[in-house]
């Protein structure tokens, strides 16, 4: 949603508006093969194991690519310390061979989030 603050001088009665400052919507950058996430699930054991995360090794859609990787969507596989993670919240707009295209700032199903996406392709919704 689109804000702004409007900036005005106020002489008497009259008020001259100075004109409009508009903020974009924040649009996360599109997540591909390769890019990084966080994992912040520990495996209990002495000494506990932190899981810390890795990258995205889809399989991603190679039919899709996004600076020359495969566009990454929910279900995506990505390296963790314990059992493999996966992307578990995508784009509700936009899908890509059917599934929601993952973003950065996605959730992902350890609890952590994709941390890493290209700046030049955003995705919304």
């Amino acid at each position: 949603m689109w804000s702004c603050e409007r900036q005005s001088l106020r002489w008497g009665r009259t008020e001259v508006p100075l004109g409009l400052q508009l903020e974009e919507p924040t649009v996360p950058p599109a997540a591909r093969v390769t890019d990084m996430h966080v994992c912040p699930m520990v495996t209990p054991g002495l000494p506990p194991i932190p899981h810390v995360g890795g990258p995205i090794t889809g399989p991603g859609v190679p039919t899709v690519l996004i600076g020359g990787m495969p566009a990454s969507v929910v279900g995506d596989l990505l390296v963790c310390t314990g059992p493999p993670d996966t992307i578990a919240m995508g784009s509700t707009s936009v899908l890509i061979s059917g599934r929601p295209a993952a973003r950065m700032g996605d959730t992902c199903a350890h609890g952590g989030t994709v941390v890493a996406g290209l700046p030049t392709v955003m995705i919304g919704g």
